[in-house]
């Protein structure tokens, strides 16, 4: 898959068309080697930019695709087209639509303890021909506690086609890519709130909401009081790291 350098990640130049024909053909491989899917957003970058060893690590994964408005239009103005959003938020219920149709083997990580079987309930009721197991990490989970390897013996168990890990950003990325050698499947998406958005537990901005590219204000406005530091104060930090890159490509 090709790619175009942004930020000192290796995006790839697909569309979400071409990023779900390439996943589910690796979901059907016999190998049952572990990629790592990671989608960058704006949140990424800057905490990157600040992070030489969160970087490190996230420049391990297999695959980068683009979630985010801001990634796209920066890739414009530095000349790198990335041609559109390949959002976590819809490749997980996209490839579980897939796996179900495919009566595939799938895994999530995500929710709390105690919420499994509702969680499972749920899916099962979208996507009943898909053979699922879900467990749900204690809210201190971290790559290397009982939990994580738990989860790890778990995947070998199962040997599931597809891993969701949809604990947060930079958690699942950590986990994932540092345990990777070690799981049993094909694919590892990290997906962060798209389960939470496919179960209904959070509420996605509409489409016309999206359209407009403004995705990052519903959901400030959806949860102000958790959001407003990342959104107002963090995610600013963005416009300095492109002012950077940009006039580094001009001195070049």
């Amino acid at each position: 898959m090709k790619t175009q350098e942004l930020f000192g990640v290796p995006i790839a130049t697909a569309t979400f068309k071409e990023a779900v024909q390439h996943l589910i053909l690796d979901a059907h491989s016999k190998e049952k080697k572990a990629k790592v899917v990671v989608t960058p957003n704006v949140d990424h970058v800057v905490m990157l930019d600040r992070s030489p060893e969160i970087k490190s690590i996230y420049l391990k994964a297999d695959y980068f695709f683009a979630d985010g408005w801001p990634i796209v239009f920066a890739s414009n103005i530095l000349n790198k087209r990335i041609p559109e959003r390949v959002t976590g938020a819809d490749l997980m219920p996209e490839l579980l639509l897939l796996a179900n149709n495919s009566k595939m083997k799938v895994f999530i990580v995500g929710g709390f303890p105690g919420e499994e079987s509702n969680i499972y309930s749920k899916l099962k009721q979208l996507y009943p021909n898909v053979h699922l197991t879900i467990y749900s990490p204690d809210k201190g989970f971290k790559n290397g506690n009982r939990d994580s390897d738990k989860i790890v013996e778990q995947i070998k168990l199962s040997r599931p086609d597809i891993v969701f890990v949809c604990i947060g950003y930079p958690r699942q990325e950590i986990w994932a890519i540092q345990n990777k050698d070690l799981l049993q499947t094909n694919l590892v998406l990290c997906v962060g709130a798209a389960l939470d958005f496919i179960i209904g537990k959070v509420k996605r901005a509409p489409i016309a909401v999206r359209k407009l590219k403004m995705e990052w204000l519903w959901r400030l406005l959806s949860d102000p009081k958790r959001l407003w530091r990342r959104y107002i104060l963090e995610d600013t930090k963005f416009v300095g790291i492109l002012a950077k890159e940009y006039f580094q490509r001009v001195k070049n």
